[in-house]
């Protein structure tokens, strides 16, 4: 029985770190609520927290090959509190691993963003690495989609979206050349 328990929660993207029947010391739940459909350009709010996912392109690969994308985001913190920037995360079909940001960006996922604040800008993200060493990156992913995971400081609940991304924009990137090592020195005089 508890298997099934375990397995429609992953189905339906919940996380919980209790023991189905344990005790009154268990460790406390963690709360997911199902993914939603993101739309590029559309604004996304939860606690406070507005998110806009205003685009993606194909961008130059890593020194090292890892193929890569370029999305725009903006961020607007308008609770009482200091929040965080949402995770930004590319999934594929193909693995369970997801692709994360690089050096360069101009905007990085879960970093703190002050009452008021306004954060926008470009986060590069890797394609997901194809086992667990990071020397093998996927050179296909199929049913791409960027997942972005807004969470509330005052409580373990989270809200995610999926924006799907136009396989003609991960073919693309799969093609791009080798780019230099971000970010890139300081121009000297």
């Amino acid at each position: 029985m508890a298997a099934l328990v375990v397995g429609a929660c992953s189905i339906v993207g919940c996380v919980s770190t209790n023991e189905v029947g344990g005790s009154e010391n268990a460790t406390p739940t963690t709360t997911t609520v199902p993914t939603e459909p993101g739309t590029f350009g559309a604004d996304v709010q939860y606690e406070g927290v507005l998110a806009t996912v205003v685009s993606v392109v194909p961008f130059d690969q890593s020194p090292n090959g890892v193929p890569r994308i370029k999305v725009v985001v903006r961020v607007e913190n308008t609770s009482g509190w200091v929040q965080r920037n949402p995770d930004l995360r590319l999934l594929c079909d193909e693995t369970t691993n997801t692709g994360d940001w690089f050096l360069g960006s101009t905007w990085e996922p879960n970093v703190a963003l002050p009452v008021n604040a306004v954060s926008q800008g470009e986060v590069i993200i890797g394609f997901p690495q194809k086992g667990k060493s990071p020397e093998y990156p996927l050179v296909a992913c199929t049913g791409a989609r960027l997942r972005l995971t807004m969470v509330d400081s005052r409580t373990p609940v989270k809200r995610t979206y999926d924006y799907p991304v136009d396989q003609g924009v991960i073919a693309e990137a799969a093609k791009r050349p080798r780019g230099p090592a971000l970010p890139l020195p300081p121009r000297g005089g």
